[in-house]
């Protein structure tokens, strides 16, 4: 089995249809097939990595670094992966983490956006682009895992900004699932997608109990039309959540033209 494969999750997806209108982000009031995911089955064990080497590869591979350079800076700061830091905390650079796949990973992260602190030079850097074989739906729950953050929440946001389909320019052209910057270039969808649940953890203060509380709460940060925002947020956040019935009241109607509105006014069920 190919070592890109080991991170195939195993999913159970229950597909269900319906129609979302939106004007947001230079989408002219389409109709866009939102197939909402009601259930992904977490398959921790398939979407972990818990070899020390397979894990530096995969992460290397991942941010186009050089994995002779990159392990042997990361030999260097742990003794080989046998200090105690390591053995007890996983701590490398005087930094703890909770588990071994983090710890690699942010430390990895780190070194492709901050080379110089480690002494690194463009040398570092790999011509070679890697493309995940994840969907969007599991790229999202791996890394909203793995950064301890609302995974219903996450991908409710790349739902609303990208559409269901996840067919956004946005998306395709710049890796960029969540409406970053909006118009952030990330080497791959896989880093657009760690620099989006960092960004929830770090910048937004996203957690894993984090509700739709915390939606409106970052609303007015996220996008300049915060209750139309939260009008393509909530829906798909709710629905995610397989208990919610949401509905548009008639007096919202001024605030979007009738086509819009009446493909907005549905039920989920």
């Amino acid at each position: 089995m190919k070592k890109e494969n080991l991170l195939k999750l195993k999913k159970n997806l229950l597909i269900t249809s319906l129609i979302l209108g939106t004007s947001l982000a230079g989408i002219n009031n389409s109709n866009i097939n939102l197939n909402a995911q009601s259930n992904i089955e977490e398959t921790t064990d398939e979407n972990r990595l818990y070899d020390t080497d397979e894990i530096i590869s995969y992460y290397c591979k991942v941010f186009s670094l050089r994995e002779d350079i990159v392990k042997s800076k990361l030999n260097e700061m742990t003794k080989n992966f046998s200090s105690p830091g390591w053995q007890y905390g996983h701590c490398i650079n005087n930094v703890f983490y909770k588990d071994k796949e983090f710890a690699i990973l942010s430390t990895i992260r780190d070194m492709y956006y901050n080379p110089s602190n480690y002494g690194f030079d463009n040398s570092v850097r790999t011509e070679e682009i890697y493309e995940t074989d994840m969907e969007i739906e599991e790229m999202v729950y791996k890394y909203a895992s793995l950064y301890e953050i609302n995974k219903e929440i996450a991908l409710s946001i790349v739902y609303c900004e990208c559409g269901t389909a996840v067919d956004s320019y946005n998306y395709r052209n710049n890796n960029n699932p969540a409406g970053i910057g909006p118009n952030m270039y990330f080497l791959n969808k896989e880093v657009g997608v760690i620099y989006f649940c960092n960004m929830l953890k770090n910048s937004y203060g996203c957690e894993k109990d984090s509700s739709e509380g915390f939606l409106n709460s970052i609303a007015g940060i996220y996008c300049e039309i915060p209750d139309h925002w939260l009008s393509l947020t909530l829906p798909n956040y709710y629905k995610l959540q397989k208990d919610y019935l949401y509905f548009i009241d008639e007096d919202e109607k001024k605030n979007y033209d009738i086509q819009s509105y009446n493909d907005k006014n549905y039920t989920l069920k």
